[in-house]
């Protein structure tokens, strides 16, 4: 430009300047557009490139954020987060975005949606907090659960709590009440053989044998006297994928009914050997049908397996009495109940199993009423456990002093009522026992540690896996008593009469013919199969394929075998 000015003044503007300088005049000028247009789309394309950068960094930032969550929400919550106004207005929790007005007055309306505040990991999925707008409340949110639902594409959304402005929902993505899931007392080698022998078996004896060998040379996790009645203990999974658990020094009576196979037994399995490897608990078991108390005859402090109520009685009544023995204790420490246990102050469980046996007996029934009543004060827990605790079986005065409760299959709603008077409400909102298709393990449970009624499945501790127990307990404490001697045969025909020491007489079992479809014992835990997965017993291939393609892996979340007896 400075040479075309200098030009023009040299040949003498305008007048004097010839074609020459009108051409490098109209160059100049031309050039320098050019110039210009060629720098204005250089910094445009610099631009964009930074700006592509900045969206692939962003995009990248995104990505690594959504890849830390299970991928069945990761959609879900990159519309939560970006695209919230289209993703919630559809379940009527939000507003789409839209022109309003028309011609020179149009203006264009983003539209409204929740804003994800935190995602953190669950159990069953993941949990999400939202702001929500204004006007809403939690019930709207409960109102389109389903909506949510198939919205998600997930298996279900739970409204869990909130607070002012904010709500909390957990998004599931797997059911934690599929599959089994061993007692944490086992370690976890033996937990998988358990899982696979479970799995595998086919008919009750078969499942008695492959769970034997499976617990062979399994290994607790905690020591003998390692626990006290101040530590939680794990009885079940929720369908929240929480752990419903217990306490027994600052919790309360509890109930377990449950139909035959329901999973009672093996509910109070995991029960009964927390409790027993616990240094300050008493452990004091009634049961007829002697399932319940025969891994525990060795270690418990008081058994009885008589069908004779005066038997179960006088234990009651021994227990009552030693509880009642503690009262001078609340002039001394100045209280109206004992919170403090040690192994010279233990805390006394006692565990009825099939309570309603001894039903019609008067005395039988004033002592249980008598424990359920005064007991807790002086540090007893109390839980019967039968098939169906009706009127007859628990009185009123003593059902409602049970707190924690636990209801297996039953047979009818009349059944489930003797544990939740609110059973209709309840199997309105789908929470119901009255369930042919219960997994045998599964219960609807309502404790103080977990007091929102919900479906929970109890840990798997085999009576197997129980004996492995006892075993470790009678090395490091030694026998309370020996196991039952066998008697003669002439003893067996009055076998269920109660001997002249009080002890209930056993009868001999007659002799096991072979099983012709008995499968060979489980191998060592050395013995591996395809991935490292432990094979449960030697099969050879056959025609529907080897034993490692027969088992559910480690992975499978479907339920491959009873899961509890």
């Amino acid at each position: 430009m400075m040479f075309a000015y200098f030009f023009c003044q040299n040949m003498g503007w305008p007048g004097s300047m010839g074609p020459i300088g009108i051409a490098v005049l109209i160059g100049s000028v031309l050039g320098l557009w050019l110039w210009s247009k060629a720098a204005a789309a250089m910094a445009a394309r610099r631009a964009e490139q930074l700006l592509a950068q900045e969206q692939e960094q962003r995009y990248a930032a995104r990505v690594e954020w959504l890849a830390q969550w299970p991928a069945p929400v990761r959609e879900p919550i990159a519309r939560m987060a970006w695209a919230s106004p289209e993703l919630w207005a559809p379940m009527g929790l939000g507003r789409e975005p839209r022109w309003v007005g028309s011609g020179a007055n149009a203006a264009w309306d983003p539209g409204e949606g929740l804003v994800l505040m935190d995602v953190e990991a669950t159990d069953i999925g993941v949990r999400v907090r939202l702001e929500m707008l204004e006007g809403q409340a939690p019930k709207h949110f409960r109102e389109a659960r389903d909506k949510m639902t198939n919205s998600f594409d997930i298996a279900a959304v739970h409204v869990v709590a909130d607070h002012g402005n904010q709500i909390w929902l957990d998004l599931q993505i797997v059911d934690p009440l599929k599959g089994i899931k061993v007692s944490p007392l086992l370690d976890s080698v033996t937990a998988e053989r358990i899982k696979q022998a479970a799995a595998a078996a086919t008919t009750p004896a078969e499942e008695t044998q492959l769970l034997t060998e499976a617990c062979r040379g399994a290994q607790l996790m905690v020591p003998v006297n390692g626990l006290s009645c101040t530590d939680d203990i794990v009885l079940m999974t929720s369908q929240y994928g929480n752990q419903v658990t217990v306490n027994l020094a600052s919790g309360a009576h509890g109930a377990v009914q449950g139909a035959s196979r329901s999973g009672k037994s093996i509910f109070l399995n995991s029960l009964l050997a927390y409790a027993s490897l616990m240094r300050d608990v008493r452990v004091v078991i009634i049961d007829p049908n002697s399932a319940a108390v025969a891994p525990w005859w060795r270690t418990a402090y008081l058994v009885c397996n008589s069908t004779n109520p005066k038997a179960a009685t006088k234990v009651l009544k021994q227990v009552n009495d030693e509880m009642k023995a503690r009262e001078s204790l609340f002039w001394e420490a100045r209280t109206d109940r004992i919170t403090r246990f040690s192994p010279d102050m233990p805390l006394y469980l006692v565990v009825i199993d099939e309570i309603p046996e001894f039903a019609s007996d008067k005395e039988f029934q004033a002592e249980a009423k008598r424990f359920g009543a005064q007991s807790a004060k002086f540090g007893g827990r109390f839980y019967p456990a039968g098939q169906k605790l009706d009127e007859n079986s628990l009185s009123t005065a003593t059902r409602a002093n049970l707190f924690d409760r636990f209801c297996f299959r039953v047979e009818s709603r009349h059944d489930m009522t003797h544990l939740f008077e609110n059973a209709p409400d309840l199997m309105a909102k789908g929470l119901t026992a009255v369930d042919e298709s219960m997994p045998q393990g599964t219960a609807i449970v309502r404790t103080r540690s977990h007091p929102q009624t919900s479906r929970a499945r109890a840990v798997y501790m085999p009576t197997e896996a129980c004996w492995v127990v006892s075993d470790a307990i009678v090395a490091v404490r030694g026998e309370v008593r020996p196991l039952p001697s066998k008697p003669t045969p002439a003893t067996n025909s009055n076998a269920k009469a109660i001997t002249a020491t009080g002890d209930p007489a056993v009868i001999e079992a007659p002799p096991q013919k072979a099983d012709p479809r008995a499968v060979p014992a489980l191998p060592p835990r050395s013995s591996q199969g395809r991935n490292g997965i432990v094979v449960p017993f030697g099969r050879n291939r056959t025609e529907q394929g080897s034993v490692e393609d027969a088992l559910a892996g480690p992975g499978d979340p479907e339920d491959q075998g009873t899961g509890t007896k």
